[in-house]
């Protein structure tokens, strides 16, 4: 008997939480509801800024789309939206993808995850590793300069707007097959909802018949506090590390900042970047050269076989040193609108410790050069930019002299 006082309680409360419904509207309210929201737009856009287009959230939606076209498998974290790539060379393979995105205005937070593999084959996990997390803000601002269109036209292209939505009030819900037809009522802030998310696919549409030019500044900030370091080694003259290599493991703290700047035309698009990247760097940052180190088993008085192969370090000692160091980097991105490709051309000054050394620092110019294959869906937007590229390193105070590098890159933005 307690137990059935005590759920009937239950029930009520539960009944009446659950029970709730929005605040419904008709298709005449919706009408009002919509006149009050267009109005509001066409002040926003006339009157509180004449030197406005488009509404503010639109423009940061268009401003968010336009990075989709310039990305090209950065090196250091500059990308305002989601994303993944992946950039295969003879040295390494880099795989990096940012799925999580905060949007506050003009203001971005995200996460990425970054993989960084020496194996001679894709995605060889045996060999040296890199696993990182960082944490990225960005801040960006932009202008449009175009030829504003007169005020009838956002009236007659937010009316269109309206009179779709009203057309298509009751039409068949395929969503529930038990309900034939969507009740004359619906949710308030859902219909809103909907209403604004057309009117924004709208004035981004009549936005391209009237811009001119955009340029768009902005600046990310990257903290990459987890970036493990994996690889073996064996040391000279010791016997026991020839038998089994020692395993090791580096945290190399980042912190990197970009400075980036976007021009667009009807013809072009100029995207050029000033990189900073500071890291505790150890002893075998940036070194990618390695000896085979093959486990061997004898089976017979005349024969071996190789149980295990692995690409490792040798060293002369076991003494690890970490420098903070500071890398630069220049890149310009710039696509051409009307042949639908573009070029991807780079120069680092990268910084590392000389091997077998503590203290001692070497450098490597890197001059790279890429075209840039942008693929499109059937509406015209970006899914992925691919990248073959020639990259020459010249080493400065290292033992190597130069090194010649093929590799290719692929971007693809990832819908939020």
């Amino acid at each position: 008997m307690k137990t059935k006082l005590l759920i009937i309680p239950f029930l009520l409360v539960t009944g009446m939480v659950f029970g709730q419904e929005e605040e419904e509207i008709d298709v005449k309210q919706f009408e009002e509801q919509a006149k009050k929201i267009v109005e509001d737009r066409i002040k926003v856009i006339f009157e509180k800024n004449k030197n406005r287009l488009v509404t503010p959230s639109v423009f940061n939606q268009i401003i968010k789309n336009d990075f989709s076209k310039i990305q090209t498998a950065p090196k250091v974290s500059n990308v305002t939206n989601k994303y993944a790539s992946l950039d295969i060379n003879k040295d390494k393979q880099t795989f990096i993808i940012s799925p999580f995105i905060y949007d506050k205005n003009n203001h971005l937070f995200s996460i990425n995850f970054k993989g960084e593999l020496n194996g001679k084959s894709v995605f060889d996990f045996k060999d040296r590793n890199q696993v990182e997390i960082g944490l990225n803000y960005t801040f960006f601002t932009g202008s449009k300069k175009f030829n504003k269109p007169d005020v009838m036209v956002y009236e007659q292209l937010y009316e269109a707007v309206k009179n779709k939505m009203v057309k298509n009030w009751n039409k068949k819900n395929f969503d529930d097959l038990s309900v034939d037809v969507v009740s004359k009522n619906k949710s308030k802030d859902k219909v809103e909802k909907e209403f604004n998310k057309e009117l924004d696919k709208y004035e981004i549409a009549l936005s391209k018949e009237y811009w001119t030019s955009k340029h768009i500044y902005w600046i990310t900030l990257n903290f990459t506090p987890f970036s493990q370091d994996n690889f073996r080694y064996l040391i000279e003259n010791n016997i026991d590390s020839y038998e089994s290599p020692n395993k090791k493991s580096i945290n190399v703290i980042k912190f990197s900042s970009s400075f980036n700047y976007y021009y667009e035309n009807k013809t072009w698009i100029i995207n050029p970047s000033l990189n900073l990247v500071a890291s505790n760097k150890h002893n075998l940052s940036e070194i990618y050269s390695t000896k085979q180190w093959n486990k061997i088993s004898q089976l017979t008085d005349n024969t071996f076989i190789s149980e295990q192969s692995r690409n490792i370090y040798v060293l002369s000692n076991e003494k690890f040193s970490q420098l903070l160091l500071l890398d630069t980097s220049i890149k310009c991105v710039a696509v051409s609108k009307e042949y639908g490709l573009g070029v991807d051309v780079n120069f680092s000054n990268i910084k590392f410790i000389t091997p077998n050394t503590s203290n001692n620092v070497s450098k490597i110019n890197e001059i790279s050069f890429g075209i840039v294959i942008p693929l499109k869906d059937s509406k015209g937007e970006n899914t992925i930019n691919i990248v073959p590229f020639y990259a020459y390193k010249q080493y400065v105070d290292y033992e190597k002299v130069q090194e010649n590098n093929l590799g290719i890159k692929f971007n693809i933005p990832l819908n939020n």
